[in-house]
């Protein structure tokens, strides 16, 4: 049975601009089709904090989460190139969350589980409370980012890098 899409668009440069103008990041792997080519993208990439803004403005558009939002988890998989078409489906929904899919010609790109409710307190140690050098550290188990949980303060902190061919079901306790 095929999922309808939530929404689907294509990123250009001209968005690719506007975005690192508004985010600051002006790395040429998502910008200059010349300094990407040397990347592991091989193109430029829209850049995944845009992905994940874009979800959650359809996410509240479309009336799906309309509700307190308690944390996010995202796992980047796949680049998305500009100039590819990508599509959002809800893969899972519940009372308390949502799973998103952002996929390019049927792969997944992306995945963005949205826990609704009240914030409570984080797992650990928020991220305030440690040092810079304790922030920036990766899991032991992780060879790169890729995956990351969003604390109820929405400090971005490093979580546990989902490799491609292993995907994070939604089923799967985080």
């Amino acid at each position: 049975m095929a999922v309808t899409p939530l929404a689907a668009r294509t990123f250009d440069m001209a968005d690719q601009r506007r975005f690192a103008k508004i985010s600051g990041d002006r790395n040429p792997m998502h910008l200059d089709a010349v300094a990407a080519r040397r990347t592991p993208a091989g193109a430029p990439a829209v850049h995944g904090v845009h992905l994940l803004l874009w979800a959650l403005d359809v996410l509240a558009r479309t009336g799906v989460g309309k509700q307190l939002v308690r944390r996010l988890t995202v796992c980047f998989k796949r680049f998305v190139l500009v100039g590819e078409a990508v599509a959002i489906t809800a893969a899972k929904q519940t009372e308390a969350s949502v799973w998103l899919d952002l996929s390019v010609s049927g792969l997944t790109s992306a995945q963005i589980a949205v826990d609704f409710g009240e914030p409570g307190p984080a797992a650990g140690a928020p991220s305030g409370d440690r040092t810079p050098a304790q922030r920036n550290q990766r899991p032991p188990c992780s060879a790169e980012p890729g995956f990351y949980v969003v604390d109820p303060g929405f400090m971005v902190d490093w979580g546990v890098y989902c490799p491609p061919d292993q995907p994070h079901s939604p089923d799967q306790p985080r």
